[in-house]
């Protein structure tokens, strides 16, 4: 009998990938976990191979949300402003691994073995590539590494929004229900919370449209009723619409106001 041979939590190798699907992955986690518990965009051998890519901008261009510099990118760092004397930034030409863009705020951290390296990717000595844009459920302890809970956040009534959750039946997919929009749309928002129940709401978020909280049209109390009913002790949001105090001192009026209908404990 062969002696039984244990890898190491630290290591992942490349032979558990398959054409362009990677099994698991070190980012993220610095420990082989499986990709489908993070939520990682991983790049072969293969795939890299396939599309002929030797250099940073030639596979970036790929990943969701990602924008390369480069000769072959589709970023080019071009200013807005017509009136300027240089319409491309040199970043792009010179050094397109820092000036490229992620989700289109600022250029990533490129790592070489999860470590910070400035070191240009060379498709020929890279045996994989892995794009993290954002944190993963698995390193905050939201309690499923798969992690996040869409929220439906729009104009759609209650039995608008029965339909869609009924139709994706799935505890990922809830509402994350807007007081101050449903009013604008004729629903009363207390009717509504206790219609969907709190296995369908992820989060509320409470706007006075008229006023500040507690002057203008909508019944927090009767919104806070509603939801002691369904048993909610989920997120609240606050958005101040008007502010005829000034900023600073309207928030602080509509904090005040709402602090003792919704307390920070019950």
């Amino acid at each position: 009998m062969d002696e039984i041979v244990t890898l190491s939590p630290f290591t992942v190798t490349a032979s558990t990938d398959t054409g362009y699907r990677a099994a698991s992955t070190l980012a993220g986690t610095r420990l082989d976990a499986p990709v489908k518990d993070l939520g990682s965009s991983i790049y072969t051998k293969d795939f890299l191979q396939d599309i002929g890519a030797t250099n940073y901008g030639e596979w970036l261009i790929f990943p969701t949300g990602m924008e390369a510099a480069s000769a072959g990118g589709n970023f080019s760092g071009a200013t807005n402003d017509i009136n300027s004397s240089q319409m491309f930034a040199n970043g792009p030409r010179v050094d397109p691994q820092q000036s490229s863009r992620t989700r289109g705020l600022a250029a990533p951290n490129p790592t070489r073995g999860l470590f910070p390296s400035s070191i240009a990717l060379d498709g020929y000595n890279t045996e994989r590539v892995t794009v993290n844009r954002r944190p993963t459920a698995i390193l905050f302890c939201v309690g499923s590494p798969a992690g996040a809970v869409f929220g439906i956040k729009s104009w759609l009534k209650a039995p608008e929004l029965e339909r869609i959750l009924d139709a994706v039946k799935s505890p990922a997919l809830k509402d994350y229900y807007g007081v101050g929009n449903m009013w604008e749309v004729g629903e009363f928002a207390s009717g509504a919370i206790r219609r969907l129940g709190c296995e369908r709401i992820c989060e509320i978020h409470l706007k006075e449209l008229d006023d500040l909280y507690g002057k203008g049209s909508i019944n927090f109390e009767g919104v806070r009723l509603a939801l002691d009913d369904i048993g909610y002790r989920g997120w609240l949001g606050i958005e101040g619409v008007k502010m005829p105090l000034g900023v600073e001192p309207c928030i602080h009026y509509d904090h005040d106001y709402l602090r003792p209908i919704f307390p920070k404990s019950v």
